[in-house]
């Protein structure tokens, strides 16, 4: 969907199925295995270019995912073929394969926030991993952000506007709230995806609401874009906008509630990305609807900006989904270089952690969709 073209009002809500229909014709190819060893560099090549052309149908067309498994899926890609190419066979061992892996995610979320240590946290948080393995990692994620940095003159991923942060005391109690919040947010969407795949599971395989799940989700997405164009992806553009503009509490709600709606049913259908820039986004609305209810009742010299809660919001909902809570914290304060927001991030992540774990069940790593 490029900014600033005009189509007529009846085609725009179709844009996302249209990319629904590309992944769902790049499903019906027939898998590497049956055309290579699965682990032949032939067929890593295959597999990984198909994901990326599902990845750029999907994310090119506004559906609600995240840019951030494409990265990951790269990183893990060329890690697996440097393996291949030093003469590393044993690529089926677990531990090599998820070293391999590890140095591949850290990459890909490194080079995708360029933000490198927090590449480094988030493979420590969801894998398994031994000491051996660090040195590696931020070796391949600082690389991978040195490289994102060159390409993109140092913007960042996002941009965070000037942050006003409250060193009362009395807002200690309503940062656990919104962990609170966060964590039961982020149960919400994991519930939501998990009991939509149950139900495409559930369909006969060669169904038309099976096979043409991408496409419904796609239509979905479509619908409800035509009307809060917010929900659709646009890179990191309406993450921007809701961390600099004021808006009211009752629209970041129906966004938080859309966006979970189009999201979980984008990753069930099949439709190719992620999870974690949809739950900053869901967590930036959040926060900024908390802000929104209490600054009634507090003075404005006690209670932290918006933008602050917002962004707090967007750390808490992201550790809490992917049970990475120092990650979140980390991510945010890398972006924001703001060493007042980071124990209140960090704080707010663990207590959303706490409660999701509570809720759902102690998962690590437990996204897993991104």
């Amino acid at each position: 969907m490029v900014p600033g073209m005009t189509l007529p009002d009846t085609i725009l809500p179709l844009i996302p199925a249209f990319g629904g229909i590309l992944v769902v014709l790049l499903s019906l190819l027939p898998p590497p295995s049956s055309l290579s060893p699965s682990s032949s560099p032939s067929s890593l090549s295959y597999d990984y270019a198909t994901k990326t052309v599902k990845s750029i149908a999907t994310l090119g067309t506004g559906n609600s995912l995240g840019p951030e498994q494409p990265c990951i899926d790269t990183g893990v890609y060329v890690s697996e073929l440097v393996d291949k190419a030093l003469g590393n066979d044993s690529l089926t061992e677990a531990q090599t394969r998820t070293s391999s892996i590890a140095t591949g995610v850290a990459a890909g979320v490194g080079g995708g926030f360029n933000a490198p240590v927090s590449g480094v946290f988030f493979a420590l948080e969801t894998l398994p991993l031994n000491s051996a393995s660090i040195s590696n990692l931020f070796l391949t994620s600082i690389s991978s952000s040195l490289v994102t940095h060159a390409i993109l003159n140092d913007d960042l991923a996002f941009n965070t506007p000037e942050l006003f942060v409250s060193n009362s005391l009395t807002e200690l109690p309503l940062y656990v709230g919104l962990g609170v919040l966060s964590g039961l947010t982020s149960y919400l969407l994991t519930k939501t995806t998990s009991t939509l795949v149950d139900i495409k599971s559930s369909l006969p395989p060669r169904s038309i609401l099976n096979v043409g799940a991408p496409i419904f989700a796609g239509l979905l997405t479509g619908l409800i874009g035509y009307y809060r164009p917010r929900v659709l992806f646009f890179g990191y553009d309406t993450l921007n906008s809701l961390l600099t503009d004021t808006l009211p509490p009752e629209l970041l709600i129906t966004l938080l509630f859309l966006k979970i709606a189009t999201t979980s049913s984008a990753t069930a259908s099949g439709l190719a990305g992620g999870q974690l820039a949809p739950s900053l986004f869901i967590g930036a609305t959040l926060g900024g609807a908390y802000h929104a209810f209490l600054s009634p009742f507090i003075s404005s010299d006690l209670l932290s900006s918006a933008p602050t809660y917002a962004l707090i919001g967007a750390a808490s909902v992201l550790s809490s989904k992917f049970k990475t809570p120092v990650f979140g914290g980390v991510l945010l304060f890398e972006l924001t270089r703001d060493y007042d927001v980071l124990l209140p991030l960090l704080g707010s992540a663990w207590v959303g952690n706490l409660v999701a774990n509570a809720v759902g069940g102690e998962r690590k790593g437990g996204g897993g969709e991104d």
